[in-house]
């Protein structure tokens, strides 16, 4: 058996054995709307959790729209709230948008009158480092970046830990990103450290994109309240070899070498779904009834 065959029945083997800490390699989500302007364990309907297994999987959306009546004869629509959530995933790519708003003046001083959404992904894989020229337990260099493009209120992170041949884990690089909310952001942060080759690893990366809603501050001059967390083409996690002849074999079968998605495209997706919100919000403000 020549020296890179041998390296590469060892890459797989050692995949197996990461494969047995966890099924598969996936993107998991999960959209979830409540009452009130934060974060909620009871969701006003129930929440949405889907896996995306690989491209072709449809993005997901969950949506919520509620109108209060006053008492009088006929009834009239004095206060509504609305949530939208919507994630997409696949390998190395997670995507994820919110918007949230307030019409009206709400018949009570009830904080819980608001409204929350959030859109969460979690990805993981693993990978072996090969190599057709270095021996087995040589170092190289990797590194990677997270990229983040969005607007609104944004939390993302990456991490990469080594596999022991006991099932053990050592973390080996952590990267994150955090936005409150501060605009139009285009974001790549940057690590790296020595790998060893045919050595396993693990990597888990992870998108929030949420907003929420106060009813505080609602009156006749100003009846309406809108946020927008909006990270639809964003979180691309990007892996760089810094030595020749040295790949990185996956699990999922990723390629996360692969060329971040141009910007530009990106800013024009964004922009397409600027006029969807703007629209929606047009009917929302015409429109009353409770749809979930």
């Amino acid at each position: 058996m020549t020296f890179p065959a041998r390296v590469s029945r060892l890459a797989w083997l050692l995949l197996a054995a990461s494969a047995a800490v966890s099924s598969q390699a996936a993107v998991t989500g999960r959209l979830h709307i409540n009452g009130g302007s934060s974060f909620q364990t009871s969701g006003l309907l129930p929440d949405k959790v889907f896996t995306f297994h690989d491209e072709a999987e449809p993005p997901q959306t969950l949506f919520f729209q509620q109108s209060f009546n006053s008492s009088q004869s006929p009834p009239q629509i004095i206060y509504g709230r609305m949530a939208n959530a919507r994630m997409d995933g696949s390998d190395g790519v997670l995507s994820a948008y919110v918007d949230a708003e307030l019409k009206g003046i709400p018949p009570r001083s009830d904080p819980g009158l608001g409204i929350y959404a959030e859109a969460k992904l979690n990805g993981q894989d693993y990978f072996t480092v090969t190599s057709g020229l270095l021996p087995v337990g040589a170092l190289t260099q990797l590194s990677f970046d997270l990229d983040v493009m969005g607007n609104g209120r944004a939390f993302a992170d990456f991490k990469v830990a080594e596999i022991f041949t006991n099932g053990g884990q050592s973390n080996k690089l952590t990267l994150s990103y955090n936005d409150p909310g501060n605009g139009l952001v285009t974001s790549t942060t940057h690590g790296s450290f020595m790998a060893k080759v045919g050595t396993s690893y693990s990597i888990e990366y992870s998108l929030t994109a949420s907003g929420g809603v106060s009813i505080f501050g609602l009156s006749s001059a100003n009846p309406v309240k809108f946020i927008v967390s909006d990270y639809f083409h964003t979180a691309h996690v990007y892996a760089q070899p810094d030595a020749p002849n040295v790949v990185l074999q996956t699990l999922s079968g990723h390629d996360y070498a692969q060329p971040v998605p141009e910007p530009a495209s990106a800013w024009l997706l964004l922009a397409g779904l600027g006029l969807t919100i703007w629209v929606r919000r047009r009917r929302f403000r015409r429109a009353g009834g409770c749809a979930a």
